[in-house]
């Protein structure tokens, strides 16, 4: 199985979604003034070996071992939590939200609208007031530092100071994913990344290369 895609970072580790764990990653990281290539092999993970976090290409032909997983790739199953669901803003279609909290002074200044790409922050009503809705930032501005009286109508607004927030009806579900995450310190805010994802077959480890001939020793990869 192989897929391929292309993300763009937001300075914090990412974890990709593809629905499985992959044998092999190859990631390129697209900016304006070099193009840099990851390589992980889940082998190499299990193993907990030298380059387990994947290899790392500088553009320049100088191959090295990531050091960390801050610095690489891994692979990784997600667990299954209680998202929100909120409609997507391409597609419409319900999609897992980024819930910032309860309304706060702080949160009701610093919250981040719904663009052409991407779903906009939402909070709830203050701790004791949740309503069974959630509130989704569409324009991001100066909170007024009272929370505002939320309405409770599914697509209608409230104007708190320059900000605007719109109703959403509070839909849970149980989210999980597999993947391969990509190291916080990898993920530059907007960098644009490309990758392609497998998963193998077979993975066979040949064991010393001194007897894995395969006419001594045929059976060492099936």
């Amino acid at each position: 199985m192989k897929v391929s895609g292309c993300f763009i970072a937001d300075g914090n580790a990412l974890d990709i979604d593809i629905g499985f764990i992959p044998d092999h990653v190859e990631a390129f990281e697209l900016t304006s003034t070099a193009e840099v290539l990851y390589r992980f092999f889940r082998c190499l993970q299990e193993a907990a070996t030298t380059g387990q976090y994947g290899l790392v290409d500088d553009g320049a032909g100088v191959i090295s071992a990531c050091a960390d997983a801050a610095n690489g790739i891994q692979s990784y199953t997600g667990s299954k939590v209680p998202r929100v669901m909120i409609p997507d803003p391409i597609t419409n279609e319900l999609v897992p939200a980024l819930v910032i909290g309860d309304w706060t002074t702080t949160i009701s200044s610093n919250a981040a609208a719904r663009s052409a790409t991407d779903i906009g922050h939402i909070v709830r009503a203050s701790a004791g007031a949740h309503n069974g809705y959630v509130y989704e930032c569409t324009t991001d501005g100066t909170g007024s530092g009272t929370e505002p009286t939320w309405p409770t109508t599914p697509g209608e607004s409230v104007t708190d100071n320059s900000t605007i927030w719109i109703c959403r009806k509070e839909i849970l579900c149980k989210a999980s994913g597999q993947g391969f995450t990509i190291g916080a310190t990898l993920s530059v805010n907007s960098d644009l990344w490309c990758f392609i994802a497998e998963r193998h077959d077979r993975v066979g480890d040949m064991g010393d290369a001194a007897v894995s001939d395969p006419i001594t020793f045929p059976n060492k990869f099936p």
